[in-house]
């Protein structure tokens, strides 16, 4: 009970503070890093510290596959509205959109950078205890760890193969054996 919600991880979000000479737009946040946490009897999670200014105005917990996505609320805001764009053009049956909406959870993280993950979304996730929750670019992730692992198993292989190709931000390396990025071979999943 020590170590309930502890941070035990890396990374943090590269989002800088408003009027820190950055160049960054308010609401450019970036989301990165592996933090093991617990989840309380009480359903609470305690954010790891270098997500919680950004999720300080308040976030909506959702269904994301099989982990829980926290969004900041501005971006979620953001999404409702390309919904409904995409249901107003007949680009998405709306109970899709119904089922989404139904299942997220807006929270607001209390002075301990805690917040509450409704039983439903517990459930859905396979959550009790021990958690991962991870940095995923424009939203926070939560995974229960054997999930966590077996997505890894899944993600290795394609993360490799995209750097093969060069993505993005990255370009090919000329000796993918030799150039590219290393990734930890993941654990065996639990059972």
């Amino acid at each position: 009970m020590g170590d309930l919600g502890k941070d035990r991880g890396t990374g943090g979000t590269g989002a800088p503070q408003a009027g820190n000479g950055s160049t960054r737009r308010e609401g450019d946040t970036v989301f990165v890093g592996h933090h093991e946490h617990t989840l309380d009897e009480a359903g609470r999670l305690i954010l790891p510290r270098p997500f919680r200014d950004q999720l300080a105005d308040g976030a909506v917990v959702a269904p994301y596959g099989e982990c829980l996505a926290v969004f900041p609320a501005a971006q979620f805001d953001a999404a409702g509205r390309r919904l409904l764009e995409l249901v107003s053009a007949g680009e998405m049956d709306p109970a899709a959109m119904r089922t989404f909406s139904a299942y997220a959870d807006l929270v607001r993280p209390d002075k301990q950078g805690r917040i509450r993950i409704h039983p439903r979304l517990q459930d859905l996730a396979h959550l009790d205890g021990e958690v991962v929750v991870t940095g995923a670019l424009q939203h926070v992730e939560v995974w229960s760890p054997s999930r966590w692992e077996a997505q890894l198993v899944r993600g290795t292989p394609a993360w490799n193969e995209a750097v093969s190709r060069g993505v993005g931000f990255l370009p090919a390396p000329t000796d993918s054996s030799a150039d590219a990025v290393p990734v930890p071979p993941p654990a065996e999943p639990r059972p």
